[in-house]
C-alpha cells in the first residue's frame, strides 16, 4: 500500500516548541522506520524529478569550511545537523567531498531525504567510495526521491573536517551502476601533438578512471573558465578527487571539466575534450571547460591561498587557450571566453572576482600563443612534461575516537542521566541531576561535552572577530534590534603570550557575561568557571555580575579556534531564554600582550 505525502508528514515528524524562547523546530520522530522502499512521488507532482539536471559543476551544491559547519548547523543531541538543502530537480543520492584535518580519520556523516518538511527516510551513513591522503568521497543512495536533504556530523568528530562539499541529486545514472569502461576510445581520442607539446599531464599519467562518456561534441567554438573552489595543493590528487566526486556522487560519466590548471602552471587533461563536458549548466554544447585548481574570490577564499592566481598559472592557461584556438579555429575574445557566472542562466560567482577580472589577460596570452604557434612549426622543445604525482592505493583507515573528558573521577562516576547525573556546563562539573543547573551540557555514557547550548535555545547572531598576534582587536556593538539574546563571535586565538578577553558594559541595565568555548562546544570558561580545556590555561576570570565588566585571561598552548559568547547574566541564568535589553551596548576587546 502506498503512503501519501500527508500521512508521512503526520507520522514521520514531530515538532517541538521550546518553552519561553518561542522557537519552533521539527525533528524526525525517534520511532521512525525505513519507510522509503514502497514510497514514490506521485506522477505529475511538482516535486517529481521529471528531467535530468543540466550538467553543472556547482548544481545543488553546498561548500563549507569548519567554521561554516559549526556556526551554521544546529545542535541535536550528539549531532550537528545541516539546514535542509532544497533540490529543485529531486534528491535521491547524497554525496560529499571531504578535506580532512592532518592525521584525522573519517568523521561520522549521515544523511536523510525529505519531501517538503516530511521525512522520507531514516538517517543513513555515507560510505567512502574513494580515499587518498586527506581527501575522501562518500555517498549514500535512497530508494525514495524527495525535494530536500539534510546532512549531519557527530559533534565530537566535526574537528576532523577542514572543508566539506556536499550535494543532493537524482544521479544521471538513475541510481544504477554503469557498465565498466565506455564507448569512447581514449587512445584514439587523446591529446593532439600541439597539446602534448604544452606538457599537459595526460589522463593515463594522472591515473584517471576510464571514461564512461559517449556523447561527442566536435563543434567547439567557445571556452568557459572556472575555479574548483578548493585548496590548490597537490593538484594531481585534487584532480583525482574531483573525478571521483563527479562520478560517484552525481553519477556523471567522467570529470566535468576538459582541462585543469595547477597553481604551479601544471596542466591536466580532464574529460577528453572531443566529448560533451559537464561544467556550465545549459551551456555545455561547443564549450571547452577549463578549471583553475584553487579558490580565487577575494571575499570567500582567504583561508585557501593563493587568492590571486599566480603568474605561472595564468601563463599556462593562456598557452592552452592559444593552442585550443588554433586547433578549433576559435577567435579568442570576451564573446568566446567567459567565466562560468557570465553564461546565460548561471547563478554563481565562479570563477571568483580575482580570476574573472584576469580573463582579458588570459585572452591576450592566448592570442600571443596562437599567433606564435603556426601548425607547420615544430612543437616547442623547451617545455617538458611534468612528472605526474603517483596515486597511492586507497587506504580509508578509521582513526581512533577523539580524546574527551571522562567523568569517571567525578562524584557521579560516568555522568549520564541513567546514573542520576547531569553535566553542568555553567559549573564545569558533573552533579546530581535533581539539583539546579543554569547551563546544562550534552552528556553521553563516556564523555562530558558541553553543548553549543546558547544557540540551541537562544537566538544567536554570528559575526567573526579577527585577533592579530601580539596586538588587539575591538568591537563596539549593541542589542538594539531585539532579535538576538546572544552574540557568538568566531575567533582564532593565537598561541604564546597571555590573552585578555574583555567585555565592558557601555549602557543599559544588564550584567555582561562572557563565555569561551572551542568549535565543538567544549567549554573553556563559563563566565565564572575554571579552566576546563586542555589547550588553554585559564589565568583569571571576572564574572561581570557586579561592576559591568566581564573578563577572561587565558594562555593558549596552541592556536585555538572557537567562540566567544556575549550575553547577559539574566539571560544565562534563565537557560538562555529571554531577551537582553535593547538599550544594552558594549565594547569587546581581545588583546595579546607579547611584550619584548
Amino acid at each position: 500500500m502506498k503512503k501519501s505525502a500527508s500521512s508521512l508528514h503526520t507520522s514521520l515528524i514531530f515538532c517541538l516548541i521550546v518553552a519561553g524562547a518561542g522557537l519552533v523546530g521539527c525533528e524526525p520522530a525517534p520511532q521512525i522506520a525505513e519507510a522509503e522502499a514502497d514510497f514514490t512521488l506521485p506522477t505529475g507532482s511538482a516535486a517529481q524529478p521529471a528531467i535530468a539536471a543540466q550538467a553543472d559543476d556547482l548544481h545543488d551544491e553546498v561548500r563549507l569550511d569548519l567554521q561554516g559547519v559549526v556556526a551554521g548547523w544546529s545542535r541535536q543531541g550528539e549531532w550537528l545537523v545541516s539546514p535542509p538543502l532544497q533540490v529543485e530537480l529531486g534528491a535521491q543520492r547524497v554525496g560529499a567531498l571531504l578535506d580532512l584535518a592532518q592525521g584525522a580519520g573519517q568523521p561520522g556523516l549521515e544523511a536523510q531525504i525529505l519531501l517538503g518538511s516530511a521525512v522520507l527516510s531514516v538517517w543513513k551513513p555515507l560510505q567512502v567510495t574513494w580515499s587518498e591522503g586527506r581527501l575522501r568521497v562518500a555517498v549514500v543512495h535512497f530508494a525514495a526521491a524527495g525535494t530536500a536533504a539534510q546532512l549531519r556530523v557527530k559533534v565530537d568528530e566535526v574537528d576532523r573536517l577542514e572543508r566539506l562539499q556536499w550535494l543532493a541529486t537524482v544521479p544521471e545514472d538513475g541510481g544504477k551502476a554503469l557498465a565498466a569502461g565506455g564507448g569512447f576510445d581514449e587512445q584514439q581520442g587523446g591529446l593532439s601533438g600541439q597539446l602534448t607539446a604544452l606538457g599537459i599531464v595526460s589522463r593515463s599519467q594522472w591515473q584517471a578512471r576510464p571514461t564512461k562518456c559517449t556523447t561527442a561534441d566536435k563543434a567547439k567554438y567557445r571556452l568557459a573558465i572556472h575555479h574548483t573552489e578548493t585548496t590548490s595543493v597537490q593538484p594531481a590528487q585534487r584532480v583525482r578527487a574531483i573525478q571521483a566526486y563527479h562520478m560517484d556522487t552525481r553519477g556523471w560519466c567522467d570529470i566535468g571539466y576538459h582541462f585543469l590548471v595547477g597553481a604551479d602552471g601544471s596542466l591536466f587533461e580532464g574529460r577528453p575534450y572531443a566529448l560533451l563536458g559537464a561544467h556550465t549548466g545549459g551551456n555545455n554544447a561547443g564549450n571547452i571547460g577549463i578549471s583553475f585548481i584553487g579558490c580565487f574570490d577575494g571575499k570567500g577564499c582567504e583561508a585557501m591561498p593563493p587568492v590571486v592566481p599566480p603568474a605561472a598559472m595564468l601563463q599556462a592557461a593562456g598557452n592552452l587557450m592559444g593552442a585550443l584556438a588554433n586547433l578549433e579555429g576559435i577567435g579568442l575574445s570576451t564573446a568566446t571566453v567567459k567565466g562560468h557566472g557570465a553564461h546565460p542562466g548561471a547563478n554563481t560567482i565562479c570563477p571568483g572576482d580575482q580570476l574573472s577580472q584576469r580573463i582579458p589577460l588570459l585572452i591576450a596570452i592566448g592570442k600571443s600563443e596562437a599567433s606564435a604557434s603556426a601548425p607547420a612549426q615544430p612543437a616547442p622543445a623547451a617545455k617538458a612534461t611534468p612528472a605526474p604525482t603517483p596515486a597511492p592505493a586507497p587506504t580509508p583507515a578509521p582513526a581512533p575516537a577523539p580524546e574527551t573528558d571522562a567523568c569517571a573521577t567525578l562524584s557521579c562516576g560516568e555522568c549520564q542521566p541513567a546514573a542520576g547525573c547531569q553535566w553542568c556546563a555553567s559549573q564545569g562539573q558533573c552533579g546530581d541531576a535533581s539539583q539546579g543547573c543554569v547551563w546544562q551540557g550534552y552528556v553521553d555514557t563516556a564523555a562530558c561535552w558541553p553543548a553549543l547550548w546558547p544557540c540551541a535555545v537562544g537566538a544567536c547572531w554570528n559575526p567573526a572577530l579577527t585577533v592579530p598576534t601580539c596586538s588587539s582587536a575591538q568591537v563596539l556593538e549593541n542589542f538594539a534590534t531585539g532579535k538576538f539574546n546572544v552574540h557568538r563571535y568566531w575567533v582564532k586565538l593565537p598561541a604564546g603570550a597571555p590573552l585578555t578577553l574583555r567585555l565592558e558594559r557601555l549602557s543599559g541595565p544588564w550584567d555582561p557575561a562572557l563565555l569561551l568555548a572551542d568549535h565543538t562546544g567544549k567549554l573553556a570558561s563559563g563566565g565564572e568557571l575554571a579552566g576546563l580545556h586542555p589547550d588553554l590555561q585559564l589565568l583569571a576570570v571576572t564574572s561581570g555580575r557586579q561592576g559591568g565588566v566581564s573578563e577572561i585571561k587565558v594562555q593558549a598552548k596552541k592556536a585555538y579556534a572557537g567562540f566567544l559568547y556575549v550575553t547577559a547574566w539574566s539571560t544565562l541564568d534563565a537557560g538562555f531564554h529571554g531577551p537582553v535589553p535593547t538599550t544594552a551596548k558594549y565594547r569587546l576587546t581581545v588583546a595579546q600582550g607579547c611584550g619584548l
